[in-house]
């Protein structure tokens, strides 16, 4: 489970890094056809788990481990990686 959620650690160790993925496959989106929806969900996944995280800013986390990344990471991953797969084929 920990290399599951190895290359999410940049993002839960400094919150205001969150949004970067967020914009990017927004701005993808936005630029290269509307029709790639999963590259969307990546990009609204991505913006709803900075939120989350950002939230953290103003509200301490209390306990030690993280049950929440365990659901959210899964989700993140696979949406990260459809959008990805989304914007290789379309510059082919």
């Amino acid at each position: 489970m920990q290399a599951l959620l190895y290359w999410l650690l940049p993002f839960v160790a400094a919150p205001p890094m969150a949004p970067i993925p967020a914009a990017v496959f927004g701005l993808w989106w936005f630029n290269h056809g509307r029709r790639a929806g999963s590259v969307l969900a990546a990009a609204i996944l991505w913006a709803v788990y900075a939120a989350w995280e950002i939230s953290f800013l103003f509200r301490p986390v209390r306990e030690w481990i993280r049950v929440d990344l365990l659901l959210i990471a899964p989700v993140l991953l696979a949406s990260t990686t459809a959008a990805a797969v989304a914007m290789y084929r379309s510059r082919r």
